[in-house]
């Protein structure tokens, strides 16, 4: 079965992403299964129209900005797991282990975080960066092999990816509301639509093909219920160091009087 996904909690720009990927799914996997071919067209209707309406909002300066900052990250996520796999050939002990604890990083996180949306990329990498902040080894790791500047351009990256987002969406939301907001409703009627029948089709008739759809598109629906997800840990995290940030104050005062 299909898992259920918060739409209204993805910006614009995650729900064409992940309407975008789920049609990927059906033009290269499985365009196959007649019955459902209707609405897979209609997904695809909304989505141009959502897409093109969306296109005035892009601004192309901040766009640019959020590239800049993804090829850097990419860069560094890449090169760090490649000089962590061939460290595996060195005759070096201290190498090889520092080798496997970093791929093993990469595989807990994310092995191919570099080819993810920007968004899914983010929650990875973030994910990611918050065990070598709490890791003293895997620290010590990227040091063995000689990859801290690698590692360095990740967190940069990661960090010009976040401030280029905040400054689009803070530009976006003194904008009047785009049309593309409101027909973006009729997109996820659609993809929920379509995703009710294959439940229902599941229901009655679970052929290989329908089991294997089901689990592809509950893989890009994992990966963003885990971006929501890690969103909320961010904002709550947020908002009890404010609060312990202002019950220190208090008592800093309440002391000194």
């Amino acid at each position: 079965m299909i898992k259920p996904l918060l739409y209204r909690r993805l910006s614009l720009y995650e729900k064409l992403a992940f309407a975008s990927e789920v049609i990927s799914v059906f033009d290269s996997e499985f365009g196959s299964i007649p019955e459902l071919m209707p609405l897979v067209s209609q997904v695809k209707d909304d989505y141009s129209v959502v897409r093109q309406a969306s296109i005035w909002l892009s601004h192309p300066e901040l766009t640019q900005a959020v590239r800049n900052g993804d090829a850097l990250r990419d860069l560094g996520v890449r090169t760090l797991k490649y000089v962590a796999s061939q460290s595996l050939r060195r005759s070096d002990a201290a190498w090889v282990a520092a080798g496997k604890l970093i791929l093993q990083a990469f595989h807990d996180f994310g092995d191919d975080m570099a080819s993810s949306s920007t968004a899914s990329e983010s929650a990875e990498v973030s994910n990611l960066l918050a065990a070598f902040d709490r890791n003293a080894d895997l620290r010590a790791a990227v040091s063995t092999i000689g990859c801290d500047a690698w590692l360095q351009d990740i967190r940069d990256g990661e960090q010009q990816v976040k401030q280029a987002i905040a400054n689009r969406d803070a530009v976006q939301a003194e904008e009047p509301q785009s049309p593309a907001y409101k027909l973006a409703f009729q997109l996820v009627k659609s993809l929920s639509k379509l995703f009710r029948f294959i439940n229902v089709k599941l229901e009655f008739e679970q052929t290989s093909e329908l089991v294997a759809l089901s689990h592809r598109i509950n893989e890009i629906v994992g990966r963003y219920r885990a971006n929501v997800k890690h969103r909320q840990t961010l904002r709550k995290q947020a908002k009890e160091k404010k609060a312990a940030e202002q019950q220190a104050s208090e008592k800093t005062e309440t002391d000194e009087g």
